[in-house]
């Protein structure tokens, strides 16, 4: 986390899938989505990519598509390491859901500044990623 904490959101090598995901790796030994990371740089691409990702896959959105993969953990306080999925209109989001870690109380999400460290919120979808 520390090592991150500063690093500005980046389409391709630091958004909330690329995070999550590497975090998925160093916590676990595997990741999450590793085949779902593309080649995108901007918004028109990341859209593309996930857009045609979900429907060959067959999903109709990328909740359906993490539900498929991970377990989902019903509770208020998600446990250290969990993944965290949070319904959010941004101008960088191109699946209406942000993606972050669970971290003591707090939940650490990727945004332009750096990594942002918010409350959980009773709308935030858990899986374990164990």
């Amino acid at each position: 986390i520390d090592s991150i904490r500063d690093r500005p959101f980046a389409w391709g090598s630091h958004d909330c899938l690329t995070c999550t995901n590497t975090s998925s790796i160093m916590l676990t030994g595997k990741g999450y989505a590793d085949d779902w990371i593309g080649a995108y740089k901007d918004v028109r691409s990341a859209v593309r990519w996930y857009i045609g990702l979900l429907d060959e896959q067959g999903f109709g959105d990328i909740v359906e598509a993490v539900d498929n993969r991970l377990e989902r953990i019903k509770c208020i306080a998600p446990p250290f390491g969990s993944l965290v999925g949070r319904r959010h209109e941004t101008a960088h989001n191109v699946t209406e859901v942000v993606f972050g870690i669970s971290v003591s109380k707090k939940v650490a999400f990727v945004e332009e500044q750096g990594l942002v460290f918010l409350s959980v919120d009773k709308d935030d979808i858990f899986w374990s990623l164990g």
